[in-house]
């Protein structure tokens, strides 16, 4: 059996989340770094706090204490108020990249989020 062609379309699942918010550029920044850092939740009402150093090199992860914890990744590019992009293991078994960046439109500002990682084909 033959393995389907390879190419960066067909081993790359991408994501993307747009939310519109009535604020401004430098709040709606701010709140994209606490929600990823501090008042990171798996569901609603279930916190899973995170560490963001938001500068180029930092890293994001979960700090359990007495140097214990899960790195999800570094940041690779900062440009408050407008641009946040993390390359890593994130919350994925392999690598990938989340860049999260905020844009004014209108009278509201957007928030909006693209995540990409590698598949892996499993040929049976």
């Amino acid at each position: 059996m033959s393995s389907p062609a390879l190419s960066l379309e067909t081993t790359t699942i991408q994501i993307e989340q747009e939310i519109e918010v009535r604020a401004s550029i430098e709040a709606t920044f701010a709140a994209l770094l606490d929600q990823l850092g501090p008042y990171n939740e798996t569901d609603v009402d279930r916190p899973m706090p995170m560490k963001l150093e938001a500068w180029p090199g930092g890293r994001w992860y979960r700090d359990l204490g007495d140097n214990n914890g899960h790195y999800w990744g570094t940041v690779q590019a900062i440009k408050k108020p407008t641009l946040l992009e993390i390359w890593g293991p994130l919350f994925y078994v392999q690598s990938g990249n989340e860049q999260s960046s905020v844009s004014a439109e209108g009278s509201g500002r957007r928030d909006v989020d693209h995540v990409s990682a590698p598949v892996v084909w499993i040929d049976s």
